[in-house]
Order: C-alpha cells, then sequence, then structure tokens
C-alpha cells in the first residue's frame, strides 16, 4: 500500500490565540492507495503523525469540515482556454468539446468550511 503524508499550515479561526511556541497551527492529510487510483484521504489526529513537522494540530479541525478539489485547464477545439475547479466526474458532461487527454491539471486545493466562525464588525 502506498502512503503519503501532506503537511498544511491553517490558521483556523477558533485559534487565534494560540500560544503553542512549537511550529505553527496546521494539519497532515494521509493519503492512502490499496489499489490503482483508489485513494483515501484521512485527517491525521495522532499526535505522533506531527512530531518533526514544524506544524501543530488543534482538536477544533475537523476531516467533515474538508473539501479536495483541483483546479484542471483544457483547451476547446477553438483554441479557447477552460478552466475549472472542482470534482474530475462533471467536466466531460458539461464540456464534452474538450477531449479527456486535453484537460491539464494544474493544483490540488483543501477548502475549510469556517462558516460558524464568521465574525461581523460593526460599521
Amino acid at each position: 500500500m502506498l502512503s503519503l503524508k501532506y503537511l498544511y499550515t491553517f490558521k483556523h479561526p477558533g485559534t487565534r490565540t494560540c500560544q503553542v511556541p512549537e511550529g505553527e497551527c496546521g494539519f497532515i492529510l494521509r493519503a492512502s492507495c490499496e489499489q490503482y487510483g483508489l485513494w483515501t484521504r484521512t485527517l491525521c489526529t495522532n499526535s505522533e503523525d506531527y512530531a518533526n513537522t514544524g506544524i501543530h494540530l488543534h482538536d477544533i479541525i475537523s476531516g467533515r469540515d474538508m473539501y479536495r478539489y483541483h483546479v484542471d485547464s483544457g483547451i476547446k477545439p477553438d483554441g479557447t482556454k477552460v478552466t475549472t475547479a472542482g470534482g474530475w466526474n462533471w467536466k466531460s458532461k458539461w464540456l464534452p468539446d474538450i477531449a479527456d487527454w486535453n484537460w491539464k491539471f494544474e493544483q490540488s486545493y483543501i477548502a475549510y468550511n469556517v462558516a460558524d466562525y464568521l465574525v461581523t464588525k460593526p460599521e
């Protein structure tokens, strides 16, 4: 089984007053592949995973609030470049004139829902 660790620095709004002196606030996602093309991503919560990484995890971070997406670009038959963000399934349905081999992976991202921590300032 192939297993990779991805380290992210992330200052959650609920940890603004973090006083942990070791490293930056963040999290680690472990990606594992037991079968070709079938990846599982898991939020690491074991303190041993964070040893010597330069980041530390707060227990307020939750995997259920995360969404992984990626940005791809494709070239239409007329030469127009199209950039998409999200999952990979829908592109061929919405943009059928761009062949699968004409798509190029650009970047992978993690979006984190912090809606419960939004703060408004009085005007």
